[in-house]
């Protein structure tokens, strides 16, 4: 269990970072992934799928979450907004960007926001997308389109974020 959690750990904390962004629960999304991961390990027949079937129980460990959170604030709003988590290693320009993004993508629907996260921030490409949200390719694509749009959208109507990215910030 020690040598799974040495070699997975941190493509699922990787993937928990990018999904979420800077989260304070993110070591409990990543643990309930690793618990996911155990209570399905006999879902796995070859060692070379591993990779890929790590990835996508922690995808859906995320989609699961965000779920989850969309419901408590539909039936629990909060007063305030929660304080942003530091994002580590970053200057205060880009941390202004990176909290900045994700504001972005807690506007759009779950599925959207995971294509998205897994696309520009993680960098799969498009089939691995469709593979990791158990989806086919024209719905990960038409998904993508949209969750693009919402984003232009965003940026386009925030003065701060439109000028870092017409200025090449980030």
């Amino acid at each position: 269990m020690r040598e799974f959690f040495r070699e997975f750990g941190p493509l699922v904390n990787r993937l928990v970072w990018r999904l979420l962004g800077a989260d304070r629960d993110h070591d409990d999304v990543v643990q309930q992934s690793f618990l996911n991961l155990f209570e399905a390990a006999g879902g796995v027949r070859e060692a070379r799928a591993l990779p890929a079937w790590v990835a996508c129980v922690t995808v859906n460990t995320v989609r699961r979450e965000l779920r989850r959170r969309k419901l408590l604030r539909l039936f629990f709003p909060p007063a305030a907004p929660p304080p942003a988590p530091a994002v580590p290693g970053a200057d205060a320009e880009r941390r202004m960007f990176l909290e900045r993004c994700y504001v972005f993508l807690e506007r759009m629907s779950t599925e959207d926001r995971i294509v998205f996260s897994l696309r520009f921030i993680e960098g799969y490409t498009l089939e691995e997308v469709a593979q990791l949200c158990g989806c086919s390719l024209a719905t990960a694509k038409r998904r993508l389109a949209r969750a693009r749009q919402k984003f232009s959208e965003l940026a386009a109507r925030d003065s701060l974020l439109g000028a870092m990215l017409e200025g090449g910030g980030s």
